[in-house]
């Protein structure tokens, strides 16, 4: 009896898996119109937090610089959506596959007859769950990196050059960090 359980549990997790297979196919290196359009305007926003610190802290004047900031706005909202599409696939890759583990141990452990939870539940929530963090994360550390840049590197530098210098060497690291892989733990 235990091994029918057993066998019936291997088919379930084999179905899971090439749900997870499947959904990772469909998902794969593209991401829906909404996904970009999220990732733009959070881009956008970062963007304009680096161009507030201009205006307030080195006295750019909006009306005789608006060229170059509406151009750092949006070349660093298209520039970030890359980053922010790898890091969310790459987390979602590895949520996939670590909640996939997470199941067959629990389900083992339970010797029950199939995953307890709703597989397109699963799915769903890890999907927004990869979403979130990578805007979470890769705005953060964008925003961090562009201090760094604005500051100390490139604080010597006039204004208007340390804004174009800054937001794009810190588009630059934080495209370079995202498309590194992600190390199972």
């Amino acid at each position: 009896m235990s091994k029918t359980k057993n066998s019936q549990l291997d088919k379930d997790l084999a179905e899971f898996d090439k749900i997870i297979a499947q959904k990772l196919e469909d998902t794969g290196v593209k991401s829906t119109k909404k996904q970009q359009t999220l990732y733009f305007a959070t881009g956008f926003i970062a963007s304009h937090l680096i161009n507030y610190i201009f205006i307030t802290i080195f006295q750019l004047k909006f009306l005789e610089w608006w060229l170059l900031f509406i151009f750092n706005s949006i070349f660093s909202g298209l520039l970030l959506v890359l980053p922010l599409h790898n890091t969310t696939f790459s987390l979602r890759f590895k949520m996939f596959t670590n909640k996939e583990q997470q199941i067959r141990n629990k389900n083992k452990k339970e010797n029950t007859d199939g995953p307890s939870q709703a597989k397109k539940d699963i799915l769903n929530l890890i999907k927004k769950e990869a979403i979130s963090f990578s805007i979470f994360y890769n705005l953060i550390f964008y925003i961090f990196v562009a201090l760094i840049f604005i500051f100390y590197i490139f604080g010597s530098f006039e204004p208007a050059s340390n804004l174009i210098a800054s937001s794009a060497s810190s588009i630059f690291i934080v495209g370079f960090v995202s498309t590194l892989p992600i190390k199972n733990q």
